[in-house]
């Protein structure tokens, strides 16, 4: 019997984990993770944009195929021709396909009275498709012909990760921690270009749980200090430079993420048509409510959004249940439930593995593009990220019409 405790003594006693252990199992942790980037981003750690056939920058740009043909036979179209694989295939840039986006729709161009719009994914439950909504939709966006700045505010990075930064190259500085603690107060010093185009890219890291403390402390110690509006105030010049600002937040109502929503022009909500994670938005509306109603500047209008949305993501079509819990989202928010649903397909589960978005399986001579990229699942993943950017990208355009007639008057 006392050689039996004393075995469980030691089993105990070597389960123990200290302070040094913990630094240890970050360092092994971290490793294990570069050598998976490393894998699947094999032969180079960077990222490489995605390339798009016929077929596909029809879908992007709306004009049928043979349209497309029409216009590169025609000398002088002044449109990108595009290079040929090692078949007949033809294959359009990031840029290709950006430049055709605005030769085909100049009017999707923002006005120069109008700033950029400013739009946050949030939900209060994580592992709901927050970031690799925000994610798509900067890419889609992207894709239209805009130039677009990614906002991280998430310690867990996955934004980060998407955009092809590993959390250990993110030092504190390069994260929005020095604007939330007052030794910045612009996001300029923090903005870095991205493998993406088009896309520039805010980053985060783990050491952004710390703002949240940072900013209550300010909140207490400061007088006339207004810890909801200093990411707003420090968009002010990249409201500027950029067509549209994504904010991807934490899972919370956090004192970040609430600077990530008081921040922003339009609001979508990913939400899959589960019960729990339906009666969890009943809980972030009341909280939300409240801290609007709170966070108020004076000599400033009340907080608005130009746009409200709720996006039903990770559908699964097989569960019987999605039927009934969709019927609870429709009742319960109306007229804000987007006419578009984001399927689970094994193209977005295969996305996300290699650190990437829908749009980034389309890379020439990979495994995803020939095991995925051609699949059915592709096909559904890809048209329901499209249909839900240019649902948003409507949105988008509303607002700017709305800010040159405010600014006319």
């Amino acid at each position: 019997y006392k050689r039996a405790n004393m075995d469980r003594v030691t089993a105990a006693k070597q389960r123990v984990v200290t302070l040094d252990g913990l630094q240890a199992q970050k360092v092994r942790t971290q490793a294990v993770v570069d050598q998976v980037r490393q894998a699947m981003l094999s032969p180079k750690t960077e990222k490489t944009p995605p390339k798009f056939n016929m077929t596909q920058l029809s879908a992007l740009t709306g004009l049928e195929s043979t349209q497309l043909d029409n216009k590169l036979r025609r000398p002088g179209a002044g449109v990108p021709t595009g290079v040929k694989g090692n078949s007949t295939r033809r294959y359009f840039s990031v840029e290709d396909v950006q430049e055709w986006s605005r030769y085909l729709h100049p009017e999707r161009v923002r006005p120069a009275q109008a700033d950029a719009a400013v739009l946050v994914s949030a939900n209060l439950k994580g592992g709901v498709s927050k970031t690799t909504t925000a994610v798509c939709l900067a890419h889609g966006l992207s894709l239209r012909g805009h130039k677009v700045l990614f906002v991280d505010l998430d310690p867990q990075a996955s934004g980060t990760a998407f955009f092809g930064a590993a959390e250990s190259q993110i030092n504190h500085d390069d994260t929005l921690f020095p604007l939330f603690q007052g030794e910045e107060f612009s996001v300029e010093y923090a903005i870095k270009s991205t493998y993406w185009p088009g896309i520039d890219l805010v980053p985060s890291n783990a050491g952004m749980h710390g703002a949240d403390f940072l900013l209550s402390a300010r909140q207490g110690q400061e007088i006339g200090f207004e810890f909801w509006d200093v990411l707003s105030r420090g968009l002010e010049i990249a409201r500027g430079n950029y067509d549209i600002i994504v904010i991807d937040t934490p899972p919370s109502l956090s004192f970040t993420a609430i600077n990530g929503l008081m921040a922003a022009d339009g609001f979508v909500m990913p939400l899959p048509p589960k019960s729990i994670d339906f009666a969890a938005t009943a809980q972030f509306w009341e909280l939300f409510h409240e801290v609007v109603r709170l966070c108020k500047s004076p000599g400033r209008a009340p907080k608005r959004f130009a746009f409200m949305d709720v996006v039903l993501s990770m559908v699964d079509s097989a569960d019987k249940a999605t039927d009934v819990v969709r019927e609870w989202i429709v009742a319960a928010y109306g007229e804000k439930v987007l006419p578009v649903e984001i399927p689970i397909t094994n193209a977005a589960s295969t996305a996300s593995k290699t650190f990437g978005s829908v749009y980034d399986l389309m890379v020439p001579g990979t495994v995803a593009e020939r095991n995925v990229a051609s699949s059915r699942t592709f096909k559904r993943a890809f048209e329901a990220y499209e249909r839900l950017t240019d649902l948003i990208e409507g949105q988008i355009l509303d607002f700017w019409t709305m800010q040159t007639v405010e600014v006319a008057r």
